[in-house]
């Protein structure tokens, strides 16, 4: 159970289970596995090391990359990088579309909201900057604090033992 899958362990229902068929097919197959890239996440990996370092020009703080904590063995993240002791970073490159809104409203979206908290929660942090980046603006970062939530960490962690549960049972039929 991953942050990055935190909308479907706390949506539970549908997304959940398949998430949890996902995780056995992983377990259990031999073949190579699907990574799937589209124009967000290949333009990421192009602009996270500059949205990195601009983040830490801006904010004087230094960012430690790091590559995936466990909680246990089963549940984990990847963080773009821990700030301090208690906090953490999550770097988005998003289109100008989605930056414009985003300046606009000031609001995230919870898909990714969700994967703070779970980061927040895995990592045990206090607070996470969502850093959005987008160099075709000349004001080209935007930076949110979104401090931890321990309700919704609490349906989170109880929908990661659902999720574990529908692993072992979905696993037992391999």
């Amino acid at each position: 159970m991953t942050a990055s899958h935190a909308t479907a362990i706390a949506s539970a229902g549908k997304w959940l289970q398949t998430y949890a068929y996902s995780i056995v097919a992983s377990m259990f197959s031999s073949g190579e596995k699907e990574y799937h890239s589209n124009k967000d996440t290949d333009r990421w990996h192009e602009l996270e090391p500059m949205a990195r370092w601009t983040y830490e020009m801006h904010t004087w703080n230094d960012v430690l990359e790091v590559w995936f904590i466990e909680l246990d063995e089963s549940t984990g993240c990847s963080p773009d990088g821990l700030v301090w002791d208690d906090w953490l970073v999550e770097i988005k490159s998003i289109n100008d579309e989605k930056y414009v809104r985003l300046r606009h409203e000031k609001k995230i979206d919870t898909w990714h909201v969700r994967q703070m908290q779970m980061q927040m929660y895995v990592c045990d942090r206090q607070r996470c900057d969502y850093v959005a980046y987008n160099p075709n603006f000349k004001e080209s970062l935007f930076i949110k604090r979104i401090e931890r939530d321990e309700k919704a960490i609490e349906k989170i962690k109880n929908w990661i033992e659902v999720g574990k549960s529908l692993v072992l049972i979905y696993s037992q039929a391999m």
